[in-house]
């Protein structure tokens, strides 16, 4: 799995950041080629963000660039800087006992 997580700084609206980013952008990412999970993230800093996690690199990269391209295409109004980008492998995952279990 890979991992990118974006935190974008200056944010004007945060209700139509995530109203736009959930009805626009997530689809679209859901229809990329190895995609787990999409988070969006409003930082106790003020900054907003977003972390998704895919199979390989590869996928993460080609979604990223393409999440970031509809960003400054649909949201440059509301998100005026560019991101901060992190991104790197994912080397294990761990849940919490007994989420996804049945009674």
């Amino acid at each position: 799995m890979y991992l990118s997580i974006r935190k974008f700084s200056g944010a004007t609206s945060r209700d139509e950041v995530f109203k736009r980013v959930e009805e626009g952008l997530v689809p679209q990412l859901q229809e990329f080629s190895g995609f787990i999970t999409y988070y969006a993230v409003d930082f106790e800093d003020g900054d907003l963000g977003a972390v998704s996690v895919y199979e390989t690199k590869e996928d993460a990269e080609k979604a990223t660039a393409k999440g970031l391209s509809w960003v400054r295409e649909n949201m440059a109004e509301f998100l005026p800087n560019e991101p901060t980008i992190l991104r790197g492998a994912v080397l294990f995952q761990a849940t919490a006992k007994g989420i996804g279990k049945t009674a």
